[in-house]
């Protein structure tokens, strides 16, 4: 399901690959669904910058448990936000939703070249482990 789901998500032009991460791609089961979009460039930094953004504003007001979920919900709209043929994006997204039922998605918007520069996207993205990236690279498997 995951790689219909992901399917889906290639509509948009800009949308160079999708790659699966996280519990579903080492295990095959999992609570949600972690996609990394291989976007064009200037849609990836354009996801980066928002999440930096969104980031700094919220910083000093939540704690991290609840940033986790929020930064989940902020990258999706971020994503959807970058993303050309918004419509079309919507679309494929609740069609992946559907298929996938009631589990989540999760959307990184990355670079063609994101592997080379993991350092760089810690630092931009953080997450509370350190190896984040990394172990997002290592665990990532190409899906569409």
């Amino acid at each position: 399901m995951a790689e219909e789901a992901a399917g889906c998500l290639r509509c948009n032009s800009n949308i160079r690959e999708v790659l699966l991460f996280g519990s579903i791609a080492r295990d095959g089961q999992g609570n949600d669904l972690d996609i990394i979009i291989v976007a064009e460039p200037s849609c990836a930094e354009n996801f980066i910058a928002a999440i930096d953004l969104t980031r700094l504003k919220l910083s000093s007001r939540l704690d991290q448990t609840y940033e986790t979920y929020l930064l989940k919900k902020v990258r999706l709209q971020a994503a959807m936000l970058v993303l050309s043929n918004l419509d079309e994006f919507m679309l494929a997204l609740h069609d992946a939703t559907e298929l996938i039922g009631r589990q989540s998605i999760d959307i990184f918007v990355f670079p063609p070249d994101w592997r080379q520069r993991l350092t760089e996207l810690q630092h931009r993205l953080p997450n509370r482990d350190p190896r984040f990236m990394k172990n997002i690279a290592r665990d990532a498997v190409r899906i569409a």
